[in-house]
């Protein structure tokens, strides 16, 4: 009974040796295991984060414009900044000792946030070269005495917007770089309104005035001969004259729409007192 007892005992030490040596191998695979985990995970974060890098990088180079100092200075800025985050990567000995999924979020928040500040930049100065062609579409010469305020007003309008916003962009406060765009789009589609509206009615005006230039010089195609009648003779060198200014008027590209309107307001006049004169004197 004694040598059973014995027997059970010993097997029951083996029993537990082996079950102590078992949870210890497992405990160790699995240790061992979570490490090969860690690491694959790591090792791919870090894959990740190579090619985000790279993925900048290549951006930055194709954003850069060395001939405007707002985005090169933008760039240049955020390049540095990258490249300090990459040198702290690249001098940590121990790579684990680093959350690298922080750090992916962290360069991209950064990213999004430079992309966002460079569209803003693009996208005003943009605008700004759209409303300069206007400017520079319907500018008036100096020379040009007879000029159209609508014309004038609404270029002081869009001069004065850009002026305003060429300011701006020399900010890289993205609030005040979008506050920009669209202030300064607001008074381009205004104004732009107002100046095709403008150009539309000129352009109606002068195939209206051209009509009546038509039928004037037809009028004084059929008079040539009116050397025995003072009166004729009179109101047809006015009708020229006032023809003459009508042609002028409409061939003006800086015309006003008042001037148009009021040539063809005289010349109609005129046509018609050289009618009146010509079946008076009948």
């Amino acid at each position: 009974m004694a040598k059973n007892k014995k027997i059970w005992i010993s097997l029951g030490t083996i029993t537990a040796i082996a079950g102590i040596s078992t949870i210890g191998t497992l405990t160790y695979l699995l240790a061992n295991n979570k490490n090969k985990i860690d690491n694959t995970k790591q090792n791919e974060n870090l894959a990740k984060m190579d090619q985000l890098i790279e993925k900048i990088k290549t951006e930055l180079t194709a954003n850069n414009d060395l001939s405007d100092s707002q985005i090169t200075a933008l760039n240049l800025n955020f390049f540095n900044w990258l490249n300090n985050e990459k040198k702290i990567l690249d001098n940590t000995k121990n790579i684990n000792d680093l959350n690298l999924e922080e750090l992916i979020t962290k360069i991209e928040t950064h990213f999004s946030t430079y992309q966002n500040q460079y569209n803003g930049l693009v996208n005003l100065k943009n605008k700004i070269l759209v409303v300069t062609n206007l400017i520079n579409e319907y500018s008036i010469p100096e020379e040009v005495e007879d000029k159209d305020l609508i014309v004038v007003n609404a270029l002081a309008d869009l001069n004065n917007a850009n002026d305003e916003e060429k300011e701006k962009y020399n900010s890289q406060d993205l609030s005040v770089l979008e506050d920009g765009l669209v202030n300064l789009d607001h008074v381009y589609q205004a104004q732009l309104q107002i100046l095709n509206n403008n150009k539309q009615r000129i352009q109606a005006e002068k195939t209206n005035l051209n009509q009546i230039i038509a039928e004037v010089q037809q009028i004084i195609d059929s008079n040539t001969d009116t050397a025995n009648n003072p009166e004729v003779t009179e109101k047809l060198a006015k009708l020229k004259e006032i023809l003459s200014l009508a042609k002028n008027s409409y061939v003006n590209n800086y015309v006003s729409l008042s001037t148009l309107e009021s040539t063809k307001n005289n010349l109609s006049t005129a046509k018609s007192e050289f009618e009146a004169s010509i079946q008076n004197n009948n």
